[in-house]
C-alpha cells in the first residue's frame, strides 16, 4: 500500500479509538437501546417497527454529526485536503441513508416479521450482526483487541461501519418484504465503504464487506426469482409464424367459400 494509505488508515483508527473512549457513555446507550428494540422486534414484530425506524434514524443522524461532519474536520485538520478527497463521500452516504430512515418513520414499509425467515440466512446475519455490536478495537498493523467491555461501550452507534453492519443483518433476514430501497441504501454503504477499508487494511471492516457482498448477492438472487416467476405468470402469446399456421387455414376456407358462392 502506498504511504498516504498506511498514514490514512492509522489515523482513521487512531479517531475510532479517540472517539470511543470521549464517547463512551454515548456507546452505552446505543448498546442498551439497541438490545431492547432488536428483542421488541423479533418478539412483536410489525407493532415496533416505528421504534425500530426510529431508533437507527435517531442513531444515523448522530452518525451524520460525529462520523460525517466532525470525523471529516479532524482529518482535514491532520491530513489536509486530499484526506476528504478520500472520506467525502462517506458524510453523504450517512445523510442519505439518515433520511431514508426518517421516511421510514413516518410511512413505513418495513416488514419486521421474523418467524419465517429462511434457515440458511441466520447463518450470515447472526455473526455478523454480533461481530457489528462488539466490533473489536483495531491497533492498526498489529492485532485485534477483543475485550467483552466493547459490548457495551465499543463503537457500536458511534461508528457508521458496525451501526449499518447490525441494521443490515437484521434486514438481511428478512428481505425483500418491505424496505428495499433503505436495504439497498445500505447494501451500497457496505460494499463501497467495507470496500475501501479493506483496502486500508482495516481488519474489523473485512466482515462488513463480506456482508454487503452477500447483501448484494441476494439482491441480484431476488431481482432473478421476481423476473422468473414473472416470466412464468405471463399469458403465453402465440409467435407470429404460429399466428399464420393457424390463420391460413381459415383464409384458405374462406376463399373457398367464396369461390363456391360465385
Amino acid at each position: 500500500m502506498d504511504p498516504f494509505g498506511i498514514e490514512f488508515g492509522k489515523t482513521l483508527g487512531q479517531l475510532v479509538g479517540e472517539d470511543r473512549v470521549a464517547f463512551a457513555w454515548v456507546a452505552l446507550f446505543w448498546h442498551l437501546a439497541a438490545v431492547v428494540v432488536v428483542y421488541l422486534v423479533i418478539r412483536y414484530g410489525n407493532r415496533y417497527r416505528r421504534l425500530f425506524a426510529a431508533y437507527f434514524a435517531l442513531d444515523y443522524l448522530w452518525l451524520v454529526g460525529f462520523v460525517g461532519i466532525w470525523v471529516s474536520v479532524e482529518l482535514y485538520e491532520r491530513m489536509g485536503a486530499v484526506a476528504l478527497a478520500v472520506y467525502g463521500a462517506t458524510p453523504v452516504f450517512l445523510l442519505v441513508i439518515a433520511l431514508q430512515w426518517l421516511r421510514e418513520l413516518r410511512a413505513p414499509t418495513l416488514d419486521l416479521d421474523f418467524r419465517h425467515i429462511e434457515k440458511w440466512r441466520l447463518l450470515v446475519a447472526v455473526p455478523l450482526a454480533v461481530w457489528g455490536f462488539w466490533y473489536p478495537p483495531y491497533i492498526y498493523g498489529v492485532r485485534l483487541v477483543f475485550d467483552p467491555a466493547e459490548l457495551l461501550f465499543g463503537a457500536y452507534g458511534l461508528m457508521g461501519c458496525p451501526t449499518t453492519m447490525v441494521a443490515l443483518s437484521l434486514l438481511f433476514l428478512v428481505y425483500p418484504a418491505g424496505g428495499r430501497q433503505l436495504f439497498h441504501l445500505l447494501t451500497a454503504y457496505a460494499v463501497f465503504v467495507g470496500a475501501a477499508m479493506v483496502a486500508l487494511l482495516y481488519v474489523p471492516d473485512i466482515p462488513f464487506f463480506a456482508l454487503g457482498v452477500a447483501s448484494l448477492a441476494l439482491v441480484g438472487w431476488v431481482r432473478h426469482r421476481d423476473r422468473s416467476v414473472e416470466r412464468n405468470t405471463r399469458p403465453a402469446t402465440p409467435s407470429p409464424t404460429e399466428e399464420s399456421a393457424e390463420d391460413s387455414p381459415k383464409l384458405r376456407a374462406d376463399a373457398s367459400k367464396g369461390r363456391q358462392n360465385r
